[in-house]
């Protein structure tokens, strides 16, 4: 009776480890098909939604200069604002907020030297990088 034992656990072995191979490829395709759904080629603004496309087709690129000596092109905040239709911008303070969940709030003096990135993040001249959100989904005045 042993023999016999030893020759299933062979066959079935391979076939357990097939499965979970198979289990683990299919359940990384899925999460990585929702993902890239998660993610849009848009920005809420203040409750309105716009393209990436558009803010690049509308308003001029800039450069910017990190204070780690690194450079940046995208699109101005300022222009993000004058988009949204915010009147007076220096006395708001705004909610960046990432698809992941990641939020940082940023006033307005540090705003006028940031750019919005063309994948959809924010450089900040004057903050260090932890204050840079990437894949913004959402921009809220407060």
């Amino acid at each position: 009776m042993c023999p016999r034992r030893g020759v299933r656990l062979e066959r079935l072995v391979p076939l357990v480890a097939a499965c979970l191979l198979l289990l683990g490829t299919l359940s990384t395709i899925y999460v990585k098909s929702f993902q890239e759904q998660e993610s849009t080629e848009f920005i809420s603004l203040n409750g309105t939604a716009v393209s990436i496309d558009h803010l690049y087709a509308t308003y001029s690129e800039q450069s910017l200069e990190t204070s780690a000596d690194e450079t940046h092109t995208g699109i101005p905040f300022a222009s993000l604002t004058q988009e949204a239709g915010i009147q007076d911008p220096a006395a708001h303070i705004y909610r960046i907020i990432a698809a992941d969940g990641y939020t940082k709030e940023v006033e307005w003096k540090y705003l006028q030297n940031s750019v919005l990135t063309s994948d959809k993040r924010i450089i900040f001249a004057q903050l260090p990088k932890q204050y840079w959100v990437r894949d913004i989904v959402e921009i809220k005045v407060i």
